[in-house]
C-alpha cells in the first residue's frame, strides 16, 4: 500500500503549491476558497493523486492502480493516517 501513500503524499505537494500561490493573490484565493471544505478537499486530493500515477507508480501496475483509485478513493481516514506518520517515514517512500 506505500504506492497509495505516495499518491496522497504527491497530492499534498501539489495542495501546498496551490495554496502558497493562494496566499500571494486575493483573486485566486477568492477562486480556491471553496477548496477549503473537507468534501472538496478530498476530490481534490484524489484527483490530483490519480493524475501523479504516472510519475510515482511503476508502469507495470498504473493501470491497476487506477482502476483501485476509482474504486476505493482515499477518505478522511487514509489521508490523516498519511499525515500522521512521522517524517521520516513519508521522506522513505519518495
Amino acid at each position: 500500500m506505500d504506492y497509495r501513500d505516495n499518491l496522497i503524499l504527491a497530492a499534498l505537494v501539489e495542495l501546498d503549491h496551490l495554496e502558497r500561490l493562494r496566499a500571494s493573490s486575493f483573486s485566486l484565493s477568492n477562486a480556491l476558497g471553496s477548496f477549503r471544505k473537507p468534501e472538496v478537499l478530498l476530490d481534490l486530493v484524489n484527483e490530483l493523486a490519480y493524475n501523479a500515477i504516472d510519475r510515482v507508480v511503476p508502469e507495470m501496475i498504473a493501470k491497476m492502480v487506477q482502476e483501485e483509485l476509482e474504486e476505493m478513493p482515499i477518505d478522511a481516514k487514509e489521508l490523516d493516517a498519511v499525515l500522521q506518520k512521522p517524517i521520516g517515514s513519508a521522506l522513505q517512500m519518495l
